[in-house]
Formats: structure tokens, C-alpha cells, sequence
């Protein structure tokens, strides 16, 4: 009994799509996707085009599923766009429901395949998305911890200086005045 992989590569082959299989598959890989990830969105793309396309040219699925598209996505449909990580996640998570997103409505290419991949895998993309979510909430929560010890220590200083002020005046007044100004002198407190 032949694996899947074994059958696409021999319908692949029988087309003459193989090669092009090969470097989309590279393709993917280049774009940060595992092997076994690059080559199941490979093989539905190309598995996609073997069932619908008679010609051999690609048939690109529209984002959700919509009509066929008989040109490929280019670099075109993305120029002078740029995005990061994570704001690609959050753009996916945004439109993977939605049926009329275009490659031009997406904010980078790495978007584009990653919306691709999350839905032919959404299992695999929503787990990854929580990570990446639960990862940025801890570090929202350290930092909202630092700015508290910053404003606590910054109460605490502020307190000290009252205190030590409030010390020097009271000393101030129980002598003759001078014991004051050489404290103010040396601590660069103003006797006003």
C-alpha cells in the first residue's frame, strides 16, 4: 500500500508537475514551515491542481474556498508592504474566517502563506496562535510588574527625602540655626 506521499509523486510525475511540486515545497520551507508543514500545504495546493487544473497551470484557490484564480500569487501583489511576526498572526487570526480576503488586502507575503496554512491546518494554527498569545501576556505581566515596582520605589524614595527633610528642619530648630545650614550645605538642601 502506497503513502500518501508516494501517490502524489507519482501523479505528480505522470502530470510533469513534479519539479514545480519540489520547488514549491522549498519554497515553503524557505518561508519558516517545517518540512512536514511545507509539504502538506504542497501537496493540497498541488493535489488541488491535479484534481481541478486540466492544463497544468497553477489553480489557486481564493482565500475560504471561493472561485479559482488561474493566475499565481506574485511578488507584486505584495510590494512595499511590510510586517512582523506577530502582527501577521494577528491579521490571520483576523480574516482565516472570512471568504473574500485577497492577497492584496494582506499585509506581507509570510501572511498570505500563513493564512493559507491556517485554513488547510487550523488546528496547527490556532494551538501556535495561543502560544504566541500566552507568551505576550506573560510579558505584558512582567512589565506592568516592573512599572509597580518603579512607581513603589519611586514612593518609597520620595518618603525618605520627606522624612530625612523633615528630620534636618526638627534638628534645625533645636539648636541655633547653624548645625541646620551645614546639614543643608552638604546634602544641597535649601534652607527656604
Amino acid at each position: 500500500m502506497s503513502t500518501r506521499a508516494e501517490k502524489l509523486a507519482l501523479r505528480l510525475k505522470e502530470a510533469g508537475l513534479f519539479s514545480d511540486y519540489r520547488i514549491r515545497k522549498t519554497q515553503l520551507e524557505q518561508e519558516g514551515y517545517t518540512p512536514k508543514q511545507a509539504f502538506n500545504l504542497a501537496a493540497d495546493e498541488f493535489t488541488e491542481m491535479l484534481n481541478e487544473g486540466e492544463t497544468g497551470e497553477p489553480v489557486l484557490r481564493q482565500a475560504g474556498g471561493g472561485g479559482t484564480k488561474k493566475e499565481p500569487v506574485t511578488s507584486d501583489s505584495f510590494s512595499g508592504k511590510d510586517s512582523g511576526l506577530r502582527a501577521d498572526y494577528q491579521w490571520v487570526y483576523d480574516n482565516v474566517a472570512l471568504d473574500d480576503v485577497s492577497p492584496e488586502s494582506c499585509p506581507s507575503a509570510g501572511a498570505w502563506g500563513l493564512l493559507k496554512f491556517a485554513k488547510t491546518h487550523p488546528k496547527e494554527f490556532y494551538v501556535e496562535w495561543m502560544r504566541m498569545v500566552s507568551r505576550t501576556d506573560n510579558e505584558d505581566e512582567v512589565l506592568k510588574g516592573y512599572r509597580e515596582d518603579a512607581r513603589r520605589a519611586t514612593n518609597d524614595i520620595a518618603d525618605m527625602l520627606e522624612r530625612f527633610r523633615s528630620s534636618l528642619v526638627q534638628e534645625g530648630s533645636e539648636g541655633n540655626g547653624e548645625e541646620l545650614a551645614v546639614q543643608a550645605e552638604d546634602t544641597g538642601v535649601s534652607r527656604n
